[in-house]
């Protein structure tokens, strides 16, 4: 994805997520209302310029604060579209990517500590959505042991996306 106009990014989209948050103050930093799921928190902008391609350099902005990442499915928006009715969605849907959704912790809002340039990593391969419409949940490994599988079924509330 060379300029995409925007990525569009869920908070606490798992229900595990929202268990470990609460359990460790270094992912919630005082926030109160960790046990909302997208529903609440709905989505956040990141900036364009957060996005590299596989195999390319993070480069921790401050490596002295904590910085975690995350694996996510990434949808690759193909189509414009605005309050599109959930039977709708997957057709502006184009393709699937695993996205490496990196963030520093603290107090600011996620749009500012998830939008550091190369916090968001996509790929290394697009997946028509059309040859795959049911991709596998990403898996987390960090050094061999699995950290998080999230599956839809956990998911702490269903969203639509909108784009344009």
């Amino acid at each position: 994805m060379a300029n995409p106009g925007k990525i569009i990014a869920a908070p606490i989209n798992y229900n595990d997520h929202i268990a470990e948050s609460i359990k460790d103050p270094g992912i919630a930093h005082g926030r109160t209302n960790i046990q909302k799921g997208i529903g609440d928190w709905g989505l956040f902008l990141k900036a364009s310029s957060s996005l590299i391609g596989f195999g390319e350099e993070i480069r921790l902005r401050w490596p002295e604060r904590r910085n975690d990442h995350e694996v996510e499915l990434a949808l690759v928006i193909g189509k414009r579209g605005n309050k599109i009715p959930r039977d709708k969605a997957l057709e502006h849907v184009c393709a699937y990517a695993i996205g490496l959704d990196m963030t520093v912790r603290g107090p600011e809002l996620q749009c500012f500590r998830k939008s550091i340039d190369t916090y968001s990593v996509l790929g290394p391969w697009l997946v028509d959505r059309r040859r795959d419409r049911r991709p596998e949940p990403p898996r987390s490994l960090d050094h061999g042991q699995r950290r998080r599988c999230g599956r839809a079924r956990t998911r702490s509330t269903s969203s639509t996306t909108s784009s344009g």
